[in-house]
């Protein structure tokens, strides 16, 4: 009698403790995780205006840490019920969430884990010294394949993700929905954070110059006399870059860029009969809505009329600059020492 009753009794009790443990785990987490959420969106977005400083990612990384070590043991409490939720889970609507439980514990571990690792690899860009050419370098490309790696486990964890939150959580479970759509939504950012990291491994290099010494042309465009690609092109500047870092800069109104002798080179028809102009000059080079052909068009002028050979084109209007400093927040310009954010762009 005694024998049976601990039969039966014995592995209930152990049941209860374990869910008692498993619960006050995954309370710890959540408290965790909701700590480091609103630092951690800033940085898969590549919001430099909104990373935290040093002592705040050392606290995000510790956010995650404890997190993640609070999900595994968790997972390690829950040990054979895991297959009793499995069972139990063929049953209709209270089965399917009792059934996806262990699936969402798992999913939350497996963030931790990704989100974790990525600070690490991201630690010279997200809380490093120097130059950020460097720093954006050092972990971009340098560190490309790692970054890549962990990016690529939380674009499979937001579809795990997707796929819970089609789960009907009722009841005490109901903190799972809260939980999952959290995720959810903040894994949808894993999707851009991957075209970003692939396209700066292979893009970083050439572009700011650590391959070779490189020169740009700055279309100063004036979003205010409308073209088909951002605006009149009223000023200009030639920058050379080379690892990363400033070489020289001219910048000058567009008109300083015409030949000493005119050009002999007829603009489309629907540039004269548009602006009534009568010879087709570097300031009006910009006139085809696509713009990859317009930027050829701009090499090709500044080449003609001044023997300036350049890599590239790059277009800065208003708007431009606005989410410029929206992602890396207020900077200040040496001379005359003027602090510009995206609300005074205009000014």
């Amino acid at each position: 009698m005694v024998l049976g009753a601990i039969f039966v009794l014995g592995p209930a009790v152990d049941a209860g403790l374990r869910l008692r443990d498993m619960r006050r785990e995954l309370s710890l987490a959540s408290a965790s995780v909701d700590r480091s959420r609103a630092a951690l969106t800033p940085l898969v977005r590549f919001e430099a205006g909104a990373w935290p400083n040093r002592g705040g990612y050392d606290r995000l990384v510790a956010d995650l840490g404890s997190a993640q070590e609070h999900l595994e043991r968790a997972r390690s409490r829950m040990g054979y019920l895991r297959w009793v939720a499995r069972a139990v889970g063929v049953i209709p609507v209270v089965g399917e969430q009792v059934g996806a439980g262990p699936d969402a514990i798992d999913l939350g571990a497996s963030v931790a884990t990704h989100a974790t690792a990525l600070l690490r690899i991201g630690e010279p860009l997200f809380a490093g010294s120097g130059g950020i050419a460097a720093r954006a370098r050092e972990v971009l490309v340098a560190r490309g394949p790692e970054l890549q790696r962990e990016i690529a486990g939380l674009q499979a964890d937001g579809v795990e993700a997707e796929r819970l939150r089609r789960v009907r959580w009722m009841g005490p479970l109901q903190r799972a929905q809260r939980l999952v759509d959290g995720l959810a939504h903040d894994l949808a950012e894993a999707k851009t954070a991957g075209a970003i990291a692939s396209a700066a491994a292979t893009g970083l290099d050439p572009l700011l110059g650590f391959d070779q010494r490189r020169t740009y042309v700055v279309l100063g465009q004036n979003e205010q006399e409308i073209r088909a690609n951002g605006g009149y092109t009223g000023t200009m500047g030639v920058v050379v870059i080379e690892r990363g870092r400033l070489v020289s800069s001219e910048y000058r109104s567009s008109v300083e860029f015409d030949p000493p002798k005119l050009p002999n080179r007829r603009p489309p028809q629907s540039l004269s009969q548009s602006m009534g102009a009568g010879l087709w000059m570097v300031r009006d080079a910009a006139w085809d809505p696509d713009f990859p052909v317009s930027a050829e068009r701009v090499l090709q002028f500044l080449k003609e009329d001044q023997g300036i050979e350049a890599d590239g084109v790059i277009a800065v209007n208003t708007p431009m600059i606005q989410l410029l400093l929206r992602a890396t927040g207020p900077v200040t310009v040496e001379q005359p020492g003027v602090r510009c954010s995206r609300c005074d762009t205009r000014s």
